[in-house]
């Protein structure tokens, strides 16, 4: 299974230096790294020849005050990734309800226990939206584990609180899990409607996996937490997890998350997403080949409308002739043909891709009248 991001790989195949490619593949901020957040590494040097903390505690109280969750509740990891497949091994489920399409690693981690995996599909024909009610028909005391990630890669889908509360107490009474992935919640506007870290003391079934990776724009430091209503899980999880697995310079992070430049950093980054988010999103609605889907997220989901006269292999080998990488999304289960994502990035950098789109789109509606 292939994720965004891989320019170093196709970057190889084409024989491009790697940040010649205009990488819309990889859904992080458009801002790239934050000015302060440079110093900050940089003052990391100095931690080099020390371990870190293997109980991160100055690194959990920062996570605290940042999503509000008691410090004990609190696990940091590399990255999202490993929260993801760490919780889900300690866990064991013996049967697991996956909402997809959905980000593959949730799979690829069931995969290395003996659960039995069942798949909720949501269509396009609804905008790839989540039914809770058909959902939580579904789900009976055979499952104890329910994974979704919110919001949704690669749809841009959201569920709200209210709706996600419906779900956490109908899995309560029957005792399953509920592990949602919060990766993208901080481009959110109005993530007070959607997110549900403030329920986590109130719910013991509920696990909550953040990452920093996405809105500061650090894939290659690797950052990432869980919080766990069930304050046993998160201790027995500390307890087993590879030391030292946050390094020093991810640790590092503890002085910025907090601070007035992270704060103001994540306001900007919000609105420049909304504000390209919703040129992208009208210019692409203009033109007749292909199809967007609403997002609340920091990326488009498009289809190609006609995947039979012109797929998604060609397009992303005629954008890659621009040196422009796009998400072939081929390979999500449940995912119809014909579909891919964009990121959103600076107004220039999105010009280009638009540019290219409308170049296709041409492309493939002179091909259609001939």
């Amino acid at each position: 299974m292939e994720h965004g991001g891989n320019i170093i790989k196709f970057s190889m195949e084409k024989g491009y230096k790697p940040f010649e490619i205009l990488d819309y593949s990889s859904n992080i901020s458009p801002l790239g790294v934050p000015e302060k957040l440079w110093d900050i590494l940089s003052e990391a040097n100095n931690w080099l020849s020390v371990y870190p903390d293997p109980d991160y505690n100055a690194l959990r109280t920062a996570l605290t005050v940042y999503s509000g969750a008691d410090t004990e509740k609190i696990v940091p990891g590399n990255g999202a990734a490993q929260i993801i497949h760490d919780t889900i091994r300690f866990i064991n489920p013996n049967k697991t309800m996956l909402v997809v399409p959905t980000f593959s690693e949730y799979e690829k981690a069931l995969k290395t226990t003996n659960s039995q995996v069942e798949y909720f599909l949501n269509h396009q024909e609804n905008g790839f939206t989540t039914c809770h009610f058909s959902l939580m028909e579904l789900l009976d005391e055979t499952y104890d584990l329910l994974i979704l990630c919110n919001p949704n890669n690669p749809t841009g889908s959201v569920i709200t609180r209210e709706v996600m509360l419906q779900v956490l107490k109908h899995c309560s009474r029957i005792g399953c899990h509920v592990m949602i992935d919060e990766a993208f919640m901080d481009f959110l506007i109005n993530e007070n409607l959607y997110s549900v870290m403030p329920l986590i003391n109130d719910w013991n079934n509920l696990i909550v996996v953040r990452a920093f990776t996405k809105i500061f724009g650090i894939p290659g430091l690797r950052l990432g937490y869980g919080v766990y209503g069930n304050i046993n899980i998160a201790e027995e999880y500390r307890q087993k997890m590879i030391p030292w697995s946050v390094n020093v310079y991810a640790e590092a992070l503890k002085g910025f998350i907090n601070s007035k430049d992270a704060f103001n950093y994540i306001f900007r980054v919000k609105e420049m997403v909304r504000a390209e988010k919703n040129q992208m999103y009208n210019e692409i609605m203009q033109m007749e080949a292909f199809r967007v889907f609403p997002s609340e997220a920091n990326f488009l989901l498009i289809k190609i409308e006609e995947p039979t006269r012109f797929s998604v292999g060609e397009l992303w080998n005629k954008l890659m002739e621009k040196k422009i990488l796009v998400r072939d999304c081929s390979n999500f289960r449940g995912m119809p043909e014909g579909f891919f994502r964009i990121a959103i990035k600076k107004e220039t950098e999105n010009q280009c891709l638009i540019d290219s789109l409308k170049s296709i789109n041409n492309a493939i509606l002179y091909g259609r009248q001939r």
